[in-house]
C-alpha cells in the first residue's frame, strides 16, 4: 500500500532514465512502468520524450496529463487535458474534460472550473454515476470556494522559514517539542545501500531552534538509518514520543508503522505499537497525542487507509492506558470523508483537533479544518480555516502552540522551494502562522454580586510615542467582551459605569509571554461606588419590629445623603456613597430619635451594611418643643381679629393639599438637576416637617390627656410666629390667631376631653405671640 499519494509525491523523486534515442514503444513502456510504480516524475519525462516523437498523439498527451496530475504539476496537466479536449472530436477521452475542470479547481480558477464541470455534466449524461456525482459535488465546492477565497483573516501572518533552513526536497510535519525546538520531517537523507540508482530519498527527523534562526537544523538522535523516520508526537504527560517508521513498497510507494519511545531513553530501541494499530498490509502514520477531557485519558490520533474508514486516508483514534499503550482504534466517523482526511493534531488547551482534508469543501487540494471535542465526547461541525492559512494549494500538518498565538504547517503554495522550474512543482515547505492580533476576552463582573455586568463604557487607548490614541470606544459593552489588540503595542483599558468606581488596566503586548498568545483572558471586578445600607428598627420597650420609621443619612458637613423609611415592615434600605463617615438619624413620631455613627472606612468599606436601631416611645416631657407649620397668612387671611374658630386639623389638611402648588411655584425658574433637587426639598419639607408636626401634636395630646387623668397638672406654653411678609403689627395679630388655633385644638380634641381640666385649672395654656420679631431662622419671609 502507498503511504498516501500526499506523502510520496513530496519525495519529488526522479529515477534515472536514459534520454538516448529509442523507439516510441520503449519510451511508452518505460513511462507506463514508472506510472505503475508511482514514479510520476520519471513518467512525465518519458511521456514528454514520446510526445516529441509524435506531437499530435492524443493518447500520449492524455497519459502525460495523467502523470502530471498525479505529480501535482497542475499547470502542465491542465494544458495537456485542454489540448486533448480541444482535439478529441470522437470522444475517445471522456474523462479529459472532467480532469481539466479538476485542474482549474486545483489552480484556484473556480469560475473556469465551474464552467468545465457544467460542460462535462451536459456532454456526458451517460457517464459513470459515481463520476457524475463527483462532478456535481465539485461544482458545488467551486461555488463555495469562489466566495470563501475572499474571506481573509486580517489578523494572521504567514512566514516562510529563514533562508537556508528549508530544503527543496520537501519538509513537512512540523511540531514544537517540550524543549521549545521545532521538529520536522524531511527527505534530505538518502537510503543507504539502495538497489535503485540514484539511491532513493530517506525521510529523517530534524530539529531547529526558532530562537536561534541563524543555526541550521540538526538530525534528531532517534532517527533510523535503514528506515524512514518521520513525525514526532509527544504525549501530554511528556513520558512518551510516538514516531512513524516507514519502508518503501515497490519503487516509490511507502508503508508506515507507529512506534513509541520512552522520552527519557531515546537512544534505546523503540517499541512497536500493537497489531491493532499497525494492521498488516495497511499504513498507519501521522500520530498526535492529546488529553481528551471528555474521556479523561490521553488519546492517540493517527491516519490510516485500513478497512473500516470512509475511503482514502481516514483519521483513527485510540485511548492510551496507564502504560501509554493504545487500546483498540476507532475511526473518527464525525470527521472522516470519502476523500483523504489526514495529518491530525490535537490541541489540548482548546480540545480542538486540526486536520487536513480534501473530502470537505476546500479552496483547492488539501485544506486545514478544525473540530472541537465537547464535554460529552461529541465533535463539532468541522470548521474551515480561512486564508491565508489555507490557499488554493495544499496545506497539511498544522500544529498550534500551547498558547495558541502561533503555529506551524506545511504547504506547496507559491513561495515554496521549487524542485523543477519548468514544471513549477513545489515540494512541501514549512511555514509559520502568527496572529498579529490578540483576542482579549474581557469579563466584567459586579464585585458585590459576582454576576456579569453589562452596560460598561469601555475605552481602549493605544500608547504611542506622542499621545495616546483611542482605538476602541464601546458605549455599553457586554459582560463578556472581545477586544482585538495588535501585538507589539501597549494599551490602556478604561472601564466606567454609573454606580461603580472606574477601573484602568495596562496590557503590554511587547512582552514575549503575551506575544506568544492568541487569546488573553482578563476578569475585572467592578466595585460599586455605593453601599447598600439596610436598617431595621425595633421598639425599645417591647422589642417588637417598629414600622413607619424614617431614616436620614447625613455627611460630615451636615448635608443629607439619603432619606428613606420603613413602610410595610421595620426595614429600610438606601444606597450610600462608599468611603465616608456618616450619621444615621432614625426617627418616628412619638419616639425619641436615635443617632448612630457610620464610619465606613473603619468598617472596611463594605458593599452591604446592616444596622439595628432601637427607638423608645416618648414620654410627655420628651415631646416639647413641637413645631407646627401654617400656610401663608393662615388662619383667616387678611383678618385683623386676634381670634379664630379654626382648628389645626382642618388647616393642616388644606395646607398639605397645596403641596404640588408649592413645588411648581418654588421650581418654575429652575431647570434640570436644580429643579429636581428643589422639588425634592419641598416634598421632604411637607412629608417630614409638616406631616410629622401634626402627628406629634396628636400623640402629645393623648399623653397630656393620660397625665391629666392620672391627676397630674400640666401647663403648656404656646408660641406663635409669622413670616415677615406683612407689617409688624399685622404679624403680631396673625401670631395670636395661630396661638388661638392651638387653643381650639385642645378645646375640641376628642369631643372636648380637655375642657373639664381647662376649667378646673389642672390644665393651663399659656399664650406667647412673637410675630416676626423673634421668629426662628426657619420661618421664611417668602412663603
Amino acid at each position: 500500500m502507498k503511504m498516501a499519494r500526499h506523502t510520496i509525491l513530496w519525495t519529488c523523486l526522479l529515477c534515472a532514465f536514459s534520454l538516448q534515442a529509442q523507439r516510441l514503444g520503449a519510451w511508452l513502456d518505460a513511462a507506463d512502468k514508472a506510472m505503475a510504480g508511482g514514479n510520476y516524475y520519471a513518467a512525465i519525462e518519458y511521456y514528454k520524450t514520446a510526445l516529441q516523437i509524435e506531437p499530435d498523439n492524443l493518447d500520449i498527451r492524455y497519459r502525460l496529463a495523467e502523470a502530471a496530475r498525479q505529480f501535482r504539476a497542475w499547470d502542465l496537466a491542465d494544458s495537456m487535458y485542454q489540448s486533448v479536449t480541444a482535439a478529441d472530436t470522437t470522444g475517445l477521452f471522456p474523462l479529459a474534460l472532467f480532469h481539466e475542470a479538476e485542474m482549474n479547481q486545483r489552480l484556484g480558477r473556480f469560475e473556469r472550473a465551474l464552467t468545465l464541470y457544467e460542460q462535462f455534466l451536459e456532454q456526458h449524461p451517460d457517464a459513470d454515476p459515481a463520476l457524475r456525482t463527483r462532478a456535481e459535488a465539485a461544482r458545488a465546492r467551486c461555488a463555495w470556494a469562489a466566495e470563501r477565497i475572499y474571506e481573509v483573516e486580517e489578523g494572521m501572518t504567514i512566514l516562510p522559514l529563514p533562508e537556508g533552513v528549508g530544503d527543496a526536497r520537501s519538509d513537512f510535519a512540523p511540531v514544537t517539542a517540550p524543549d521549545g525546538r521545532l521538529y520536522f520531517s524531511s527527505f534530505r537523507g538518502t537510503l543507504p545501500q539502495d538497489e535503485h540508482y540514484p539511491p532513493r530519498p530517506l525521510i529523517q527527523v530534524y530539529s531547529w531552534d526558532p530562537a536561534q534562526p541563524d543555526l541550521l537544523p540538526e538530525r534528531a538522535s532517534w532517527n533510523r538509518r535503514d528506515r524512514h523516520t518521520a513525525h514526532s508526537a509527544w504525549s501530554p504527560s511528556g513520558k512518551y514520543l510516538f514516531v512513524t517508521l516507514c519502508d518503501y513498497v515497490g519503487e516509490a510507494n511507502v508503508r508506515c508503522e507507529l512506534w513509541r519511545y520512552d522520552a527519557d531513553s531515546l537512544s534505546a530501541m523503540p517499541q512497536r505499537l500493537p497489531d491493532t494499530i499497525n494492521l498488516a498490509g495497511f499504513t498507519a502514520t501521522e500520530p498526535t497525542v492529546g488529553f481528551a477531557e471528555a474521556w479523561q485519558a490521553e488519546v492517540l490520533f493517527f491516519a490510516s487507509d485500513r478497512p473500516g474508514g470512509k475511503g482514502g486516508l481516514d483519521i483513527w483514534y485510540a485511548l492510551l492506558d496507564s502504560t501509554g499503550m493504545p487500546g483498540a482504534p476507532r475511526p473518527l466517523e464525525a470527521l472522516n470523508t470519502a476523500g483523504d482526511d489526514l495529518t491530525p493534531f490535537f490541541h489540548t488547551p482548546t480540545q480542538t483537533l486540526y486536520f487536513s482534508t480534501d473530502g470537505w469543501p476546500t479552496l483547492g487540494g488539501l485544506d486545514i479544518y478544525a473540530s472541537t471535542l465537547d464535554a460529552t465526547g461529541q465533535w463539532s461541525e468541522p470548521e474551515h480555516q480561512p486564508a491565508p492559512l489555507n490557499s488554493t494549494y495544499d496545506e497539511a500538518w498544522f500544529s498550534l502552540s500551547e498558547a495558541g498565538g502561533s503555529g506551524w504547517f506545511a504547504s506547496n503554495r507559491p513561495g515554496s522551494l521549487i524542485l523543477d522550474d519548468e514544471l513549477q512543482v513545489c515540494c512541501f515547505d514549512l511555514y509559520q502562522m502568527l496572529w498579529r492580533e490578540l483576542d482579549l476576552r474581557v469579563t466584567l463582573r459586579d464585585d458585590k454580586t459576582g454576576y456579569g455586568l453589562p452596560g460598561v463604557h469601555i475605552e481602549v487607548w493605544a500608547l504611542t510615542d506622542s499621545v495616546p490614541v483611542l482605538v476602541t470606544d464601546i458605549a455599553e459593552g457586554d459582560s463578556l467582551q472581545h477586544l482585538p489588540l495588535e501585538k507589539g503595542r501597549t494599551y490602556v483599558l478604561r472601564f466606567g459605569k454609573e454606580g461603580f468606581y472606574p477601573q484602568t488596566d495596562t496590557i503590554d503586548l511587547t512582552t514575549p509571554e503575551l506575544e506568544a498568545l492568541r487569546r488573553l483572558e482578563r476578569t475585572y471586578l467592578m466595585e460599586p461606588d455605593h453601599l447598600e445600607l439596610v436598617v431595621k428598627a425595633f421598639d425599645g420597650d417591647s422589642g417588637a419590629p417598629l414600622e413607619g420609621v424614617e431614616f436620614r443619612v447625613v455627611d460630615e458637613e451636615g448635608y443629607d445623603v439619603a432619606y428613606f423609611a420603613s413602610e410595610d415592615d421595620n426595614e429600610g434600605e438606601a444606597l450610600v456613597p462608599r468611603g465616608h463617615r456618616y450619621l444615621l438619624i432614625s426617627s418616628k413620631v412619638g419616639y425619641v430619635s436615635d443617632t448612630t455613627v457610620l464610619d465606613l472606612p473603619a468598617l472596611g468599606d463594605p458593599y452591604v451594611l446592616e444596622r439595628k436601631v432601637v427607638l423608645y416611645p416618648k414620654q410627655i416631657e420628651d415631646f416639647p418643643p413641637i413645631i407646627l407649620y401654617f400656610d401663608n397668612d393662615q388662619p383667616d387671611p387678611g383678618s385683623h381679629s386676634r381670634r379664630t374658630d379654626k382648628t389645626y386639623a382642618e388647616l393642616y389638611v388644606q395646607y398639605f393639599k397645596r403641596k404640588p402648588l408649592f413645588i411648581d411655584e418654588y421650581t418654575k425658574v429652575l431647570k434640570g438637576q436644580d429643579r429636581l433637587v428643589a422639588a425634592e426639598r419641598i416634598e421632604a419639607f411637607f412629608d417630614r416637617e409638616v406631616a410629622n408636626g401634626y402627628e406629634n401634636l396628636k400623640l402629645f395630646s393623648d399623653l397630656v390627656l393620660e397625665a391629666l387623668e392620672k391627676g397630674l397638672s400640666v401647663e403648656l406654653i404656646i408660641k406663635g410666629y409669622a413670616s415677615p411678609l406683612g407689617d409688624e403689627r399685622y404679624n403680631d395679630i396673625l401670631a395670636q390667631r395661630r396661638v388661638a388655633v392651638l387653643e381650639n385644638h385642645f378645646k375640641t380634641y376628642r369631643n372636648g376631653a380637655f375642657l373639664p381640666y381647662l376649667e378646673s385649672g389642672q390644665f393651663k395654656l399659656t399664650q406667647v405671640a412673637y410675630g416676626e420679631r423673634l421668629a426662628p431662622q426657619y420661618i421664611s419671609d417668602s412663603a
